[in-house]
Protein backbone atom coordinates (compact mmCIF):
# COMPACT_ATOMS: atom_id res chain seq x y z
CA UNK A 1 0.00 0.00 0.00
CA UNK A 2 1.36 3.40 -1.05
CA UNK A 3 0.67 6.35 1.37
CA UNK A 4 -2.13 8.28 -0.58
CA UNK A 5 -4.37 4.61 -0.42
CA UNK A 6 -3.19 4.81 3.33
CA UNK A 7 -4.20 8.15 3.51
CA UNK A 8 -7.54 7.40 1.72
CA UNK A 9 -7.97 4.52 3.77
CA UNK A 10 -7.38 6.22 7.09
CA UNK A 11 -10.20 9.26 6.27
CA UNK A 12 -12.82 6.62 5.12
CA UNK A 13 -11.86 5.34 8.56
CA UNK A 14 -12.43 8.58 10.01
CA UNK A 15 -15.90 8.65 8.73
CA UNK A 16 -16.38 5.24 11.17
CA UNK A 17 -15.72 6.51 14.38
CA UNK A 18 -18.47 7.97 17.08
CA UNK A 19 -18.33 11.36 18.09
CA UNK A 20 -16.20 10.20 21.10
CA UNK A 21 -13.67 7.98 19.11
CA UNK A 22 -12.89 11.19 16.79
CA UNK A 23 -12.24 13.08 19.79
CA UNK A 24 -9.56 10.46 21.07
CA UNK A 25 -8.16 10.44 17.86
CA UNK A 26 -7.82 14.28 17.73
CA UNK A 27 -6.35 14.60 21.20
CA UNK A 28 -3.77 12.03 20.26
CA UNK A 29 -2.69 13.91 17.41
CA UNK A 30 -2.59 17.14 19.15
CA UNK A 31 -0.50 15.16 21.78
CA UNK A 32 1.88 14.39 19.46
CA UNK A 33 2.18 17.52 18.12
CA UNK A 34 3.20 19.67 20.92
CA UNK A 35 6.27 18.93 21.54
CA UNK A 36 6.99 20.61 18.35
CA UNK A 37 5.16 23.70 19.91
CA UNK A 38 7.42 23.04 23.04
CA UNK A 39 10.84 23.94 21.32
CA UNK A 40 9.41 26.63 19.91
CA UNK A 41 8.42 28.09 23.47
CA UNK A 42 12.27 27.25 24.31
CA UNK A 43 14.16 28.29 21.57
CA UNK A 44 12.14 31.53 20.63
CA UNK A 45 10.98 32.70 23.95
CA UNK A 46 7.37 32.86 22.51
CA UNK A 47 3.78 31.08 23.37
CA UNK A 48 2.68 29.06 26.45
CA UNK A 49 3.34 25.50 26.21
CA UNK A 50 1.96 24.84 30.08
CA UNK A 51 -1.08 26.63 28.78
CA UNK A 52 -1.55 24.76 26.10
CA UNK A 53 -0.88 21.58 27.79
CA UNK A 54 -3.58 22.68 30.46
CA UNK A 55 -6.58 23.17 27.38
CA UNK A 56 -5.37 19.59 26.25
CA UNK A 57 -5.81 18.01 29.38
CA UNK A 58 -9.19 20.16 29.95
CA UNK A 59 -10.78 18.71 26.88
CA UNK A 60 -9.39 15.26 28.16
CA UNK A 61 -11.69 15.24 31.01
CA UNK A 62 -13.92 17.53 29.57
CA UNK A 63 -13.63 20.50 31.66
CA UNK A 64 -14.22 23.14 29.30
CA UNK A 65 -17.95 23.60 28.86
CA UNK A 66 -18.86 27.01 29.63
CA UNK A 67 -14.98 27.98 28.86
CA UNK A 68 -14.48 27.14 25.35
CA UNK A 69 -14.88 31.29 24.14
CA UNK A 70 -12.10 31.92 26.78
CA UNK A 71 -10.17 29.16 25.66
CA UNK A 72 -10.31 30.34 22.14
CA UNK A 73 -9.60 34.05 22.91
CA UNK A 74 -6.62 32.89 24.62
CA UNK A 75 -5.31 30.13 22.22
CA UNK A 76 -5.01 33.51 19.28
CA UNK A 77 -2.03 34.89 22.02
CA UNK A 78 -0.20 32.01 21.48
CA UNK A 79 -0.15 31.63 18.12
CA UNK A 80 3.00 32.80 16.70
CA UNK A 81 3.07 35.28 13.70
CA UNK A 82 4.90 34.30 10.68
CA UNK A 83 5.41 37.99 9.93
CA UNK A 84 7.08 37.99 13.02
CA UNK A 85 9.36 35.03 12.80
CA UNK A 86 9.97 34.98 8.54
CA UNK A 87 10.68 31.89 7.01
CA UNK A 88 11.34 29.91 10.57
CA UNK A 89 9.99 26.18 10.39
CA UNK A 90 9.56 25.87 13.48
CA UNK A 91 6.93 29.13 13.94
CA UNK A 92 5.13 27.19 10.90
CA UNK A 93 5.11 23.92 13.02
CA UNK A 94 4.18 25.43 16.59
CA UNK A 95 1.22 27.87 14.86
CA UNK A 96 0.10 23.81 13.58
CA UNK A 97 0.17 22.76 16.74
CA UNK A 98 -2.14 25.82 17.88
CA UNK A 99 -4.17 24.94 14.57
CA UNK A 100 -4.80 21.42 15.71
CA UNK A 101 -5.49 22.66 19.27
CA UNK A 102 -8.12 25.33 17.64
CA UNK A 103 -9.75 22.32 15.52
CA UNK A 104 -10.22 20.38 18.31
CA UNK A 105 -12.31 23.07 20.49
CA UNK A 106 -14.25 23.83 17.17
CA UNK A 107 -15.06 19.87 17.21
CA UNK A 108 -16.02 20.01 20.62
CA UNK A 109 -17.99 22.44 20.43
CA UNK A 110 -19.95 21.80 16.60
CA UNK A 111 -19.57 18.14 16.24
CA UNK A 112 -18.34 18.50 12.82
CA UNK A 113 -16.01 15.40 12.31
CA UNK A 114 -14.28 17.87 8.97
CA UNK A 115 -12.44 19.69 11.93
CA UNK A 116 -11.12 16.05 12.34
CA UNK A 117 -9.78 15.33 8.94
CA UNK A 118 -8.51 19.22 9.17
CA UNK A 119 -6.24 17.59 12.11
CA UNK A 120 -4.83 14.76 10.42
CA UNK A 121 -3.85 16.91 7.25
CA UNK A 122 -2.02 19.20 9.57
CA UNK A 123 0.05 16.34 10.85
CA UNK A 124 0.75 15.30 8.37
CA UNK A 125 2.33 18.41 6.90
CA UNK A 126 4.72 19.06 9.91
CA UNK A 127 7.43 16.56 9.32
CA UNK A 128 7.74 17.40 5.34
CA UNK A 129 8.60 21.08 6.43
CA UNK A 130 12.08 20.36 7.81
CA UNK A 131 13.01 17.13 6.09
CA UNK A 132 14.68 16.81 2.52
CA UNK A 133 12.79 15.22 -0.84
CA UNK A 134 14.36 12.23 -0.13
CA UNK A 135 12.85 11.51 3.43
CA UNK A 136 9.80 13.18 3.13
CA UNK A 137 7.77 9.87 1.60
CA UNK A 138 9.48 7.86 4.69
CA UNK A 139 7.96 10.62 7.16
CA UNK A 140 4.67 10.63 5.47
CA UNK A 141 4.23 6.61 5.62
CA UNK A 142 5.63 6.65 8.80
CA UNK A 143 3.25 9.38 10.25
CA UNK A 144 0.32 7.55 8.11
CA UNK A 145 0.65 4.37 9.72
CA UNK A 146 0.90 5.86 13.37
CA UNK A 147 -2.57 7.49 12.57
CA UNK A 148 -3.88 3.90 11.02
CA UNK A 149 -3.06 2.06 14.12
CA UNK A 150 -4.79 4.67 16.59
CA UNK A 151 -7.80 4.58 14.62
CA UNK A 152 -7.72 0.51 14.92
CA UNK A 153 -7.20 1.08 18.32
CA UNK A 154 -9.62 3.30 19.14
CA UNK A 155 -12.00 1.06 16.86
CA UNK A 156 -10.91 -2.04 19.21
CA UNK A 157 -11.78 0.10 22.02
CA UNK A 158 -8.29 -0.27 23.50
CA UNK A 159 -6.43 3.06 25.09
CA UNK A 160 -4.04 4.79 22.42
CA UNK A 161 -0.48 4.18 22.73
CA UNK A 162 1.46 7.81 21.89
CA UNK A 163 4.83 6.36 19.88
CA UNK A 164 7.70 8.83 21.03
CA UNK A 165 8.74 12.14 18.54
CA UNK A 166 11.81 10.24 17.01
CA UNK A 167 11.04 12.23 14.04
CA UNK A 168 10.93 15.85 15.94
CA UNK A 169 14.18 14.27 17.75
CA UNK A 170 15.67 14.09 14.61
CA UNK A 171 14.50 16.85 12.76
CA UNK A 172 16.03 18.99 16.56
CA UNK A 173 19.50 17.32 15.66
CA UNK A 174 19.75 18.44 12.87
CA UNK A 175 18.54 22.24 12.62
Amino acid sequence: MNTEEILMEIKDHLSWLNESQKMSLGLAIAERMLPTYRFFVENYEFGNYEWLGECLEKMKTGEIQGELAELEENLVQFCPDLDDFPSNLWATAALDSVGVIHELLQMYQDQDATHLETIVDIMLSIPYMCVSDSQENSFMFSELQIVRTWIEQIESNKMIELPDNQWLTQIQMAA
